[in-house]
């Protein structure tokens, strides 16, 4: 099996969204992630207007409280939400990114509003000094429907991260089978738990040895712990 992988999605902080609702919990998912093979985590809390508005200084004291006991060291991130607070961030360039060294941040999109042209705002996030890494693209019916214009915006800078879990059926059928044809193409940068509690870890297991036997170790690998730690010590990818 794969060692040393670097998870860049995952909710971890204590108490600031949907994940972690406990220390025990969040230190009950660092050690579900150390038992999958991951060796480093970023703790993605969400920032979503009128749901979650969280802050890197929100974000950060919920990471503190798990760190000292985290079998795992653990960075602070965000998995942003494209809307008000989302633009506001983007124009007054404080977006919280996936570590320090880093303009990349995870960037999500509620499944029935996605922009009609994301390559435009692609170029606006480019324009601003980030790039993003799109969170799990194979949720998105419509984002995933036209493999092309996905391809167009990898090849513009976009970044796409993969759900690991959907590879077995962690999400439904329909998601699975998006999962699959977006790997086939080779549009994955990626690979991640998107962990919001210690019992989703079996499916995340299972995700990852499908991804292992369908693209093989070293692809996998590239996946699940290269590209992930280039992205955090703000180091270019492909």
């Amino acid at each position: 099996m794969t060692t040393g992988f670097f998870d860049v999605h995952s909710h971890l902080g204590v108490g600031i969204d949907d994940g972690a609702k406990t220390v025990d919990g969040a230190v009950a998912m660092a050690e579900a992630l150390r038992r999958a093979g991951f060796v480093e985590a970023v703790v993605t809390s969400h920032i979503k207007q009128g749901y979650w508005e969280n802050t890197r200084e929100s974000i950060t004291r919920a990471v503190e409280t798990v760190r000292v006991a985290s079998p795992i060291p653990l960075h602070v991130g965000a998995e942003h939400t494209f809307d008000g607070i989302y633009v506001a961030s983007l124009e007054s360039k404080s977006l919280v990114t996936l570590g320090e060294k880093t303009r990349v941040h995870l960037l999500e999109f509620q499944p029935t509003n996605i922009p009609h042209d994301l390559n435009a705002v692609l170029f606006r996030i480019r324009l601003a000094g980030y790039r993003p890494l799109f969170a799990h693209p194979e949720r998105y019916a419509d984002f995933a429907r036209d493999l092309e214009a996905v391809e167009r915006l990898v090849l513009n800078g976009a970044l796409l991260q993969l759900d690991v879990a959907s590879l077995a059926g962690g999400y439904g059928a329909a998601q699975e089978s998006r999962a699959w044809r977006i790997l086939d193409r080779g549009l994955y940068h990626v690979a991640a738990s998107d962990l919001h509690s210690a019992e989703g870890i079996d499916a995340v297991m299972a995700g990852i040895k499908r991804l292992q036997k369908s693209v093989g170790d070293t692809t996998a690998n590239a996946l699940l712990a290269v590209n992930p730690r280039r992205i955090v010590h703000g180091e270019e990818i492909a």
